[in-house]
């Protein structure tokens, strides 16, 4: 096992384990790191690390790390209220991107229901 993999592992654990789940054994992947079952349902985790140092006259970092948090939760639900079928999907926000409070639920239910009807390629074996 690499040390990259070891890091994610813990950071994982740790994160699994603040939120009472340690019981939990993730398995080893890759895009996504690591993968989590539980019963009949498997998540994907991809572990990722932010560093950001705010420059001059620019927006503060956290604070948008939150709004887009806050985005990413909200899509996350409306997507789960649509019942839509299982998913990966990422998203990066473009830099300089700003979203008013006004305007996430709005573009938490377009997004989730973008998902939701979206449909794979189909796969093919040769």
């Amino acid at each position: 096992m690499t040390a990259k993999k070891i890091e994610e592992r813990q950071r994982l654990m740790s994160f699994l384990k603040c939120l009472g789940l340690e019981h939990l054994d993730p398995q080893d992947a890759e895009a996504p790191d690591l993968l989590l079952q539980s019963g009949d349902r498997t998540v994907g985790v991809e572990v990722t690390h932010l560093v950001s140092n705010r420059a001059p006259d620019s927006d503060n970092p956290k604070q948008s790390s939150r709004v887009f948090d806050q985005l990413v939760s909200r899509i996350l639900a409306q997507y789960e209220e649509a019942a839509g079928p299982p998913v990966s999907a990422s998203l990066k926000f473009a830099d300089g991107l700003r979203v008013a409070r006004a305007d996430m639920e709005r573009i938490a239910r377009d997004l989730a229901l973008a998902l939701a009807l979206a449909r794979p390629p189909a796969r093919t074996t040769i």
